[in-house]
């Protein structure tokens, strides 16, 4: 666990000094900034837009409805690794599904292979 904070906290703060570097553009710095700010976020069970994000990853995964409901075994049907996807979400926050939803998204012929 000592292990995770600190690796988490090292990318917090390789980030936050390419954000803070002055020959970085402004536009990057803002995108930056956004990738941070989505890294610190825990997964939140009573955030409406986290379940949209995890159904969102479910429905094209499965071509199944954006209704799926937040706990089950399809989750695991999908690659996680528990029927509570949260738990999965961890270490690895917000940015992991959100870098999940984006792969699928962008590359979806790769995120069927799987």
């Amino acid at each position: 666990m000592l292990l995770t904070c600190l690796h988490n906290r090292k990318i917090e703060l390789t980030i936050l000094k390419i954000v803070s570097e002055s020959s970085f553009k402004v536009k990057y710095k803002d995108v930056l900034k956004s990738i941070y700010m989505i890294s610190i976020f825990r997964y939140d069970k009573s955030e409406p837009i986290h379940l949209l994000i995890l159904q969102s990853i479910y429905s094209r995964l499965m071509g199944g409805p954006l209704s799926c409901p937040s706990l089950g075994s399809h989750w695991i049907d999908v690659g996680f690794n528990h029927t509570d996807p949260s738990i999965d979400l961890t270490s690895a926050k917000m940015i992991g599904a959100v870098s999940l939803l984006y792969f699928i998204t962008e590359y979806p012929a790769l995120a069927e292979e799987g």
